[in-house]
């Protein structure tokens, strides 16, 4: 378990993904996320 400290250190960012596609100019298997 982590502190106080350590806690308000993270950035946490909360979103809905709106749309996911297969994004096939990555090297790897890859999708492209459109969050809002």
């Amino acid at each position: 378990m982590i502190g106080i400290k350590e806690f308000n250190k993270m950035d946490l960012r909360v979103g809905t993904i709106e749309q996911a596609e297969k994004f096939s100019g990555a090297k790897h298997p890859a999708y492209k996320l459109y969050i809002n």
